[in-house]
């Protein structure tokens, strides 16, 4: 996918602007897999961000893609970022998946979502 283009598959949309691939819509078991070959493909082409900010639903499947995209990450020697909506945190979180090797995950930081502020007070 070049930069400025979007694409859609099942219940989602993904978008690339620089080094940054937004997905937007849901993750479940109908578009996780071919979500994951669009991700490889882009980090071949040098992609530094995952914004998941618009994701509204993210099943077991999400969290598998992510355990495939954690791998490639590593291949090409940088880290990801991957900028989390609550439903994303909330299931990276419970399923124990925020220390995937390559990716750095951002929790989202609305209102009741920001457990280091939180611990803080």
């Amino acid at each position: 996918m070049h930069t400025g283009r979007s694409e859609s598959l099942v219940r989602c949309d993904l978008t690339r602007s620089g080094e940054c691939l937004a997905i937007t819509g849901e993750i479940d078991e109908a578009n996780a897999s071919a979500l994951a070959d669009r991700i490889g493909a882009a980090l071949a082409d040098r992609i530094t961000l995952l914004d998941l900010r618009g994701v509204t639903f993210f099943s077991a499947a999400g969290v598998r893609m992510l355990l495939l995209v954690g791998p490639a990450v590593g291949v090409t020697d940088s880290g990801l970022r991957v900028r989390c909506s609550t439903a994303v945190w909330r299931i990276v979180a419970l399923c124990g998946v925020a220390e995937v090797s390559g990716l750095l995950f951002e929790p989202s930081t609305r209102a009741g979502t920001d457990t280091s502020s939180k611990a803080a007070q």
